[in-house]
């Protein structure tokens, strides 16, 4: 028989999950539509259904929310990252996956890309706490390092030259695909018939690897 007590724990501890999720689903919404600046406690509190002060209990203030949301959208990026990472295939090949895996996200998750993006400056601009923002660094930092360790792999296959620093390849490579993506939010594939997914992947291509696509 269960003990009374365990079964109002558990129940409890679904309930504050339960409002923890009320919260970041309201705060991805408000922090979507009206940015970091813009969006205040009592706009998430309105969009949740719940009184201001419910939202303290759980954080500290809008900046800590801002940080679990971008934690969440970090994390389901790196997880993506990875999947796309380990494909079969060449060096070139996989940098081509993740390329594509990184659209996907920008596509299908587009407003956890606005929070980790540039919009209204990123969050590493806003002025989060050191803590919170330090956070979202190693994140970020994972999510470089993904194609990173492509690089450094290639550059030891001779896939990949000439050997050059690892992290200057890597910023290259990942400048190119964010320059894509914010050509198309601009609207210019459109306009010229261009797909999202093959400009990525001749951007992987005429980056440097001395090779081009078949």
């Amino acid at each position: 028989m269960n003990d009374p007590k365990q079964v109002l724990a558990r129940r409890q501890e679904m309930e504050r999950q339960e409002r923890r999720e009320r919260i970041l689903n309201a705060a991805r919404n408000v922090f979507f539509k009206k940015g970091y600046l813009g969006a205040t406690v009592r706009d998430i509190a309105l969009e949740a259904e719940l009184s201001p002060g419910l939202i303290y209990h759980y954080y500290d203030n809008k900046d800590a929310v801002y940080g679990a949301i971008c934690e969440e959208a970090f994390l389901l990026l790196l997880k993506t990252l990875k999947e796309a990472a380990t494909a079969d295939g060449t060096v070139i090949e996989r940098l081509n996956a993740v390329g594509r895996a990184y659209v996907k996200f920008y596509i299908e998750k587009p407003e956890y890309f606005e929070i980790i993006s540039f919009k209204e400056l990123g969050f590493k601009k806003v002025g989060l706490p050191e803590d919170i923002r330090r956070r979202l660094d190693i994140l970020s930092e994972q999510s470089l390092s993904v194609i990173r360790d492509l690089v450094v792999r290639g550059m030891d296959d001779g896939t990949i030259g000439p050997a050059g620093d690892p992290w200057e390849m890597t910023l290259a490579v990942w400048a190119g695909i964010e320059g894509v993506i914010f050509i198309h939010k601009r609207g210019y594939l459109e306009t010229l018939g261009l797909e999202l997914d093959q400009l990525v992947e001749r951007e992987i291509f005429v980056i440097g690897f001395g090779v081009r696509p078949r």
